[in-house]
């Protein structure tokens, strides 16, 4: 988390990029089970595209893939690839989490 906040505030959004996908990694090796076809498609979409890293949040089967793009690559990124998928453009803001209901 350190790491993270450090990259964040010096602006290293390549190196958090790499860091977000490198502790999916991580995560990704305790069990053979979060991976479905679906998310590992959507992957290699985002291998190929303007990602700087990935990771599946969330739990239980109810989770959420969090995506950290280039700037101004987002929009035209989910206009092209993920049109027919529900996906939340989320904003840094100070108010912190809250819940969205759609």
């Amino acid at each position: 988390v350190d790491e993270a906040y450090s990259n964040l505030i010096n602006q290293d959004i390549n190196t958090f990029g790499k860091l977000l996908e490198h502790t999916w990694e991580m995560k990704k090796e305790l069990s053979n089970k979060m991976i479905t076809k679906k998310t590992s498609e959507l992957f290699e979409i985002f291998n190929k595209k303007e990602v700087l890293g990935y990771k599946i949040m969330g739990a239980g089967g109810g989770g959420f893939v969090l995506a950290f793009f280039k700037e101004g690559k987002r929009d035209k990124f989910i206009d092209k690839y993920l049109k027919k998928k529900l996906f939340i453009k989320p904003e840094i803001d100070e108010l912190g989490t809250r819940t969205i209901i759609y």
